[in-house]
């Protein structure tokens, strides 16, 4: 399988989810919207990864670049590729399903635990998941399902941590692609993000639990392969 990132920025990569597609021997490319914004014919590849970022869906005027990504995402969609948005990426993945995106109640960073909805339980997407574990985020914004598409997931802190349409479209608010490394390289990267609250936690108490980035990667794993099967 060809499968093609959309990449925001240098410190936030595709980590396990890399790692997986060249144990399984997929072709991988990648565009940098941080250098030369070029997309790929949609002939080109076969599955799209959109990966986030610190910047909002609604900074087009800082960000140009963003209209051309909406545009490619939704051929994307329309050519009937698989597409993951993954938190910046879900975010975008709303928006062209018509969805609002805007800033979240309670900004969440660290360790918190995800439930899985029932649409979530009966998934063959989420084969082998467990109905409630902890994932790892990073965000301050939030989004509506859109209309026509499935609530999978929700947080203490965050209603909406992801939706499905079919078998060909996801977006996940949380990471479960996040490494130590990954993690580590946000915290390097975004400070100011951290700021104390009921849902942020510190680089030092995450890493404490980083045991749980192997768990997190296991059920990344088995998600990217129930989406490819």
């Amino acid at each position: 399988m060809r499968i093609h990132f959309i990449k925001h920025v240098p410190f936030e990569g595709p980590a396990a989810i890399e790692a997986w597609a060249k144990a399984k021997n997929h072709e991988i490319t990648f565009t940098e919207t941080y250098g030369e914004c070029g997309f790929p014919l949609q002939d080109e590849f076969d599955m799209l990864v959109i990966l986030g970022g610190p910047m909002s869906v609604n900074d087009i005027g800082k960000y140009p670049w963003l209209s051309g990504e909406k545009g490619f995402i939704s051929m994307s969609v329309s050519s009937g590729k698989k597409v993951l948005g993954i938190c910046l990426g879900a975010q975008l993945l709303a928006e062209c399903f018509g969805g609002r995106v805007y800033t979240a109640q309670e900004k969440e960073i660290g360790w918190h635990n995800v439930y899985l909805t029932e649409a979530g339980r009966e998934s063959k997407l989420f084969d082998g998941f467990p109905h409630e574990f902890s994932a790892f985020h990073w965000h301050g914004e939030t989004f509506e399902v859109p209309a026509g598409c499935e609530r999978i997931a929700y947080s203490d802190a965050c209603d909406n941590q992801g939706f499905i349409l079919g078998d060909k479209i996801a977006a996940f608010q949380f990471h479960l692609e996040a490494t130590q490394k990954s993690a580590a390289e946000l915290y390097q990267n975004c400070p100011d993000d951290v700021v104390p609250s009921k849902y942020v936690m510190t680089s030092d108490s995450v890493m404490e639990k980083k045991n749980r980035f192997a768990f997190i990667n296991e059920q990344m794993i088995k998600f990217m392969d129930n989406f490819t099967r």
